[in-house]
């Protein structure tokens, strides 16, 4: 039926989007867990420019995620432009849970013209996270009361409720 159809091209979107297939994804290699939504080269989404179509999972691994595209999704600009690593899995490649209490330790430099920035979405509605703060996210621009190692790196924790110290 139709309805069991949009079933499964959501669980498939959704599979892609959260443990993309291509290895092309990883920025550190696959088993690292960050990737990037911006595969290909091209904000077409077009391989080998276009001689081979077009790379049907960059393009639903993007918009699942994502709901407007430019040029400048795909390009390189270290410390001019944006760039983005997603993470969904923690060191056991094991998807993040909401009741259990994770750290992010940022080396420095972290290679941020301006700043840098984590955000916390929500995976069922793909929306920044609902939560009692005025934003689900910490930047070293408007959080100025981050507290920094000896070695200039930042942990930042994600919880339930907020770790002591």
């Amino acid at each position: 039926t139709l309805v069991e159809a949009v079933r499964v091209a959501n669980a498939m979107a959704r599979s892609i989007a959260f443990r993309p297939r291509s290895p092309e994804a990883y920025l550190y290699g696959q088993g690292s867990g960050w990737y990037t939504p911006f595969i290909g080269g091209s904000y077409k989404w077009l391989w080998d420019k276009g001689r081979l179509g077009r790379n049907q999972d960059a393009r639903l691994l993007f918009f699942y995620l994502a709901t407007v595209n430019s040029p400048a999704v795909v390009l390189r600009m270290v410390g001019k432009g944006s760039q983005y690593a997603l993470v969904c899995t923690d060191s056991d490649g094991k998807y993040f849970d909401g009741q259990t209490t994770y750290m992010l330790t940022l080396p420095m430099p972290v290679p941020a013209k301006d700043f840098w920035s984590v955000v916390v979405y929500d995976p069922q509605t793909r929306s920044q996270l609902q939560t009692s703060f005025p934003f689900p996210s910490i930047n070293s621009l408007r959080n100025k009361d981050l507290v920094y190692d000896a070695d200039g790196s930042v942990s930042l924790f994600f919880a339930p409720k907020a770790p002591s110290g």
